[in-house]
């Protein structure tokens, strides 16, 4: 950002004859204990134009990541009154932050009577409208009946549309000066601040209240509350950024403090990064969509990890297999398919019960010496060593009919009976390796 001709004359004026050496380390300090106020409001001129201090290579990039966040939502999460509130948010969280880029001001300008001021308080006007949906999402997500939520609805509306009416009001000087409402200054301002602060806050203290009750749930997954996390601390970057904002500005009218550089570069900046993080979160399901559309969420993961038993035991006995599913045309991995798995894996492992006994200790001495197991998993690598043994003999001796009956799984569960698998199937192929060496 390039200084005007007149920031030469108001250093000099400030400086006086300091030697040239000098002058640089003495202009940081005057500014730093604000000791300019004439040369930062001789920059009204640069202020004016930076109504984001993003710079757009980094924003427009952001942007774009919002927009699809929000086309893909819009196409495929649009099915509960929650998703369809938080879809609105995305919508209009958005919208301000094109009206703070230069290129959008630039357009706007040139075809309307609108200017760069007046973009930036209608921006301020429609963050305070994207928090409206959003509280109705914390309020079906707390468990309120969906008609008390749309009741109140109307009351945020109603709400935010008086708020903005106040900044309007109360910006009408920074308007007329075309400058920044830090900038202009003034009690006015200060109003302005408290006004656009009410909403904000409120969002804030509810996200952080929600985002505590979800994480005492037992149930909780780490990626919920990791997620959950990400909330609390947008949350308390919210209430930070706006009560100090509005702190500065009423310390700036009583002459305590120098801060309209500070406030304008965190006001112009902040509500970026706060869209974006709400984006982010927002996020999460599409990408959890496309993670488990190619086959890489949990389920898909486990069944990759157990696939190489389920084909040694399809391949022996392909009589204990169900039909094959027609195809689904994705990598996705259900969880009835998972669980067919395991089932029929189980019913193998029955057959095969008659042929499995214990294993000589030399030889799994010498299994667990070439493979490198460890002490821990000695048991699951000496039971694969049983089933590859019992899978070569099954050919070798008959199955009779007086065989002792086979004890059932002990597991009560799917994720139990997949966990006891898993650990069998990890030492599986190198157990099959060895029984053939042998």
């Amino acid at each position: 950002m390039h200084s005007p001709p007149s920031q030469g004359r108001a250093h000099s004026a400030v400086v006086g004859n300091q030697p040239a050496r000098g002058s640089g380390r003495i202009r940081i300090i005057l500014i730093v204990i604000g000791a300019l106020p004439r040369y930062l409001l001789q920059e009204r001129l640069v202020y004016a134009a930076m109504t984001s201090s993003v710079p757009a290579a980094a924003a427009w990039p952001v942007i774009g990541l919002m927009v699809l966040v929000v086309a893909l939502r819009l196409r495929w999460f649009r099915s509960t009154p929650a998703e369809r509130y938080l879809n609105a948010t995305l919508v209009l969280i958005i919208l301000p932050q094109l009206l703070r880029e230069q290129a959008i001001q630039n357009f706007v300008a040139a075809r309307s009577p609108l200017t760069a001021t007046m973009l930036q308080q209608l921006s301020l006007c429609a963050i305070l409208v994207s928090i409206v949906p959003f509280l109705c999402v914390i309020s079906l997500l707390s468990g309120a009946n969906p008609a008390i939520v749309r009741r109140k609805q109307i009351l945020y509306c109603a709400a935010a549309g008086m708020l903005s009416l106040v900044m309007l009001l109360a910006g009408a000087t920074a308007r007329a000066e075309q400058v920044p409402l830090e900038v202009c200054g003034g009690w006015d301002g200060v109003l302005v601040g408290v006004a656009f602060s009410i909403l904000p806050l409120v969002l804030a203290v509810r996200m952080a209240t929600r985002c505590s009750a979800e994480f005492q749930q037992q149930d909780a997954t780490l990626g919920e509350r990791v997620m959950l996390g990400g909330i609390a601390a947008s949350s308390a970057v919210i209430a930070a950024t706006t009560s100090l904002a509005v702190g500065l500005a009423f310390l700036q009218e009583l002459g305590l403090v120098e801060s309209v550089a500070f406030r304008l570069r965190v006001n112009a900046g902040k509500d970026l990064w706060i869209a974006a993080a709400i984006s982010a979160v927002a996020a999460a399901p599409p990408v959890k969509a496309a993670i488990g559309a190619f086959g890489y969420d949990a389920t898909g993961r486990r069944w990759r990890r157990l696939r190489s038993l389920w084909e040694s035991m399809a391949i022996a006995f392909p009589e204990s297999m169900f039909p094959l599913e027609a195809a689904s045309g994705t990598r996705r991995i259900t969880t009835l398919r998972l669980h067919r798995g395991v089932v029929e894996i189980r019913d193998v492992l029955l057959r095969l019960r008659p042929y499995r006994g214990a294993v000589d200790s030399q030889i799994l001495a010498r299994f667990t010496a070439r493979e490198g197991i460890p002490d821990r998993e000695r048991g699951s690598a000496e039971a694969a060593l049983q089933l590859a043994f019992a899978l070569r003999d099954r050919i070798r001796v008959p199955e009779t009919a007086d065989q002792a009956p086979t004890a059932a799984s002990a597991s009560e569960t799917l994720d139990d009976e997949v966990a006891d698998l898993l650990r069998l199937a990890r030492w599986w192929l190198a157990a099959c390796r060895f029984v053939t060496a042998e």
